[in-house]
């Protein structure tokens, strides 16, 4: 019979300073936003431990209206290219730090009605440590949402991620479906 009240340890995370600008469109249905940012490292484990000073991040998003191929369906590209700058190439805790990093993320999405849509969106990020190592990541997440009224909607949904490469470090491990990785996920939102 312990009283938890004012028990949770209050952490700070890495913040981020972005300047955004719209860019317009490059064709008919195709527009792009340019982004930079600069990330500030409050986190205990970013500036103490990882020995973080910043990190440059430009990170425009694409978006394709694609309706003319299929109503209701449109296509968003976030690449993302990341700098970082520590102090040292690896952590306090003997972990390798990553140099740079490149984040690929691609979101489909598809009206099927008013009120029904479905989203897929997959992630693919390359990192690469000081000494040339890389880790590669990968994420899948497919959700179906039914807005019930207006401010209410309901959404049930699929994702599974994981490391890109098998233990070997040569074969794929990507999966879209495994029944021990993938997590299934049902929710209500209400807006007001």
């Amino acid at each position: 019979n312990q009283d938890f009240n004012n028990e949770r340890e209050l952490r700070t995370r890495d913040s981020l300073l972005t300047l955004t600008r719209p860019m317009g469109e490059i064709f008919a249905g195709l527009s792009w936003i340019s982004r930079v940012a600069l990330t500030l490292p409050l986190s205990e484990r970013s500036n103490k431990t990882d020995g973080l000073i910043t990190a440059f991040r430009i990170n425009p998003l694409f978006s394709l209206n694609a309706s003319p191929l299929l109503s209701g369906l449109s296509v968003i590209y976030r690449p993302t290219f990341i700098k970082n700058f520590y102090q040292y190439e690896s952590s306090l805790i003997g972990r390798s730090n990553f140099d740079y990093t490149i984040n690929q993320q691609l979101t489909l999405f598809y009206a099927i009605t008013q009120s029904v849509f479905l989203s897929l969106d997959n992630t693919y990020i390359k990192s690469w440590t000081y000494s040339g190592n890389t880790n590669d990541f990968y994420s899948f997440d497919q959700s179906l949402t039914v807005v019930l009224t207006k401010g209410l909607s309901g959404f049930v949904g699929h994702a599974i991620g994981g490391n890109a490469l098998a233990v070997n470090g040569q074969e794929t491990d990507i999966k879209v479906y495994d029944l021990d990785r993938s997590s299934y996920y049902l929710g209500v939102s209400y807006q007001f």
